[in-house]
């Protein structure tokens, strides 16, 4: 075409884009630069969506600035910037473009809690999410299932609850993929009935949901239910993938039925499904199966039983294999309880403040810095924030500064600034020049947008004339 036009060359733009030629798409878009000085937001939509397919973020910089230059103000075009940076890792540019949106809807909001839930920003996912509802924007059906996965997450079992009550209130549509994402935020918090109670409910049942369930019997201690869910026959269609058949040979190692579980084994091996997950799943298996074959246990055994279990996610079979070492009279080790309030912190087990009662007062151990970080970042995600701050002021070691950064996140996730600034206070008076503590005091302050506290903060840091160190490199 001797003389194109922005039309023309909007419709080959889309016709690239909708036949999944994407780095075609950008590079007609770096021909069209040349050939024309318009520009178009519906241009600038599709480019930023083929570099998110590409995750070319370079690119998507690129066409970042030649929007910045077109002085476009375009939620649609900014709502997909966000997500182009997302998927490419950088959330801190996703924030940084969705803070320049004026008109906010739904699906901007949306696409940055999505942003903040896919790079392991959860907490923050929870506070953006209640920062859009105190501004009467109602979410959807992504954004609630995003939340739920956030939830999940931080085995924030009384946030997610909510959400699920706000989803039935709303009257969503509770699909397969919703219904899996409740399941395994009821199973990571570890209430079982309460996610056997959503599957049962689903009309239809495909490979995730099922799959969810599977998982989440076997990591809370139900074996005997994941084995009977894997063989029923409603189910037999189901063509299981290895996350399940690694989660029903793990639950054949917690029953020591290592015969059905080598079984098992033989018919995934068939169908060329072994992979990391199903060889970890058949260490798990081993480990016990040796266990067993052993004639004297030592406390190092044990030790090495109750890690093989956390490993997998097994804080049920961890916390089993503790009690029953308990009673053949062998006693724990710091270290036997470092493992077990570890796995109880990442499952979100509560159990694990039972441990600790019984490390200190029936074992006569006294806790080290592992053992309260564990306990204080349980208590934190769980929403039992005046429990862990109690805790804290009563340690018997020296206060860490990653300690106190789980809590006020905790305090941050679940809307507590009340607390979180109370817990501020007293720690002033415990450590008034040390700059990692003013320093988390200040990332409180902007988490809840509080922007003149931050400036203050970093006023009182100058006046002190304290400064955080930069980060280094070092090469080996």
């Amino acid at each position: 075409m001797p003389n194109p036009n922005m039309f023309s060359c909007k419709v080959m733009i889309r016709w690239y884009f909708i036949s999944d030629l994407h780095s075609e798409t950008i590079g007609f878009y770096k021909c069209l630069r040349k050939c024309l000085n318009e520009h178009d937001n519906v241009v600038f939509s599709i480019v930023v969506k083929a570099c998110t397919e590409t995750r070319d973020i370079n690119e998507g910089r690129k066409v970042h600035c030649h929007i910045v230059k077109a002085r476009s103000r375009d939620s649609f075009v900014l709502t997909n910037l966000v997500d182009m940076y997302a998927k490419c890792g950088d959330v801190i540019s996703s924030w940084r473009v969705f803070d320049t949106i004026v008109d906010r809807d739904v699906v901007s909001w949306t696409s940055m809690i999505v942003a903040y839930v896919q790079n392991g920003c959860a907490d923050e996912a929870l506070v953006l999410f209640n920062r859009m509802r105190s501004g009467l924007i109602e979410g959807n059906q992504h954004t609630v299932g995003s939340i739920v996965c956030a939830c999940a997450k931080l085995r924030a079992l009384h946030q997610g609850k909510w959400v699920h009550g706000y989803a039935i209130k709303n009257r969503f549509d509770f699909n397969s993929h919703f219904v899996s994402s409740l399941v395994d935020m009821y199973m990571k918090c570890g209430a079982v009935l309460d996610a056997q109670s959503v599957f049962d409910d689903l009309s239809s049942f495909d490979l995730v949901s099922w799959t969810s369930m599977i998982v989440g019997y076997t990591q809370n201690g139900y074996p005997n239910q994941a084995i009977a869910l894997f063989i029923n026959k409603k189910h037999v269609d189901i063509l299981p993938n290895s996350v399940a058949i690694a989660s029903v040979i793990s639950a054949c190692a917690q029953l020591g039925y290592s015969q059905l579980g080598s079984m098992i084994h033989c018919q995934e091996v068939k169908q060329g499904l072994e992979d990391g997950n199903v060889v970890n799943a058949l260490v798990d298996m081993a480990a016990r199966r040796v266990f067993d074959g052993m004639g004297e246990k030592s406390i190092i055994s044990w030790n090495a039983l109750i890690n093989a279990y956390g490993m997998q996610g097994d804080c049920s079979g961890s916390i089993e294999v503790f009690h029953n070492m308990v009673k053949e009279n062998i006693y724990p080790t710091d270290a036997t309880f470092t493992a077990i309030l570890s796995t109880c912190s990442h499952t979100g087990t509560l159990e694990g403040w039972k441990i600790y009662d019984l490390m200190h007062k029936e074992f006569n151990l006294v806790p080290k810095m592992d053992h309260y970080g564990c306990l204080v970042d349980l208590l934190a995600r769980s929403g039992r924030l005046e429990e862990a701050f109690n805790l804290i002021k009563n340690m018997r070691v020296q206060l860490d500064v990653s300690l106190l950064g789980s809590f006020l996140h905790g305090c941050s996730m679940h809307s507590r600034f009340d607390l979180g600034e109370t817990a501020v206070k007293w720690m002033f008076d415990q450590h008034p020049v040390d700059v990692s503590y003013h320093v988390l005091v200040s990332n409180l302050y902007a988490s809840d947008r509080r922007w003149s506290q931050v400036s203050q903060i970093r006023e009182l840091m100058k006046l002190k004339d304290l400064s955080k160190l930069p980060g280094c490199t070092i090469k080996l």
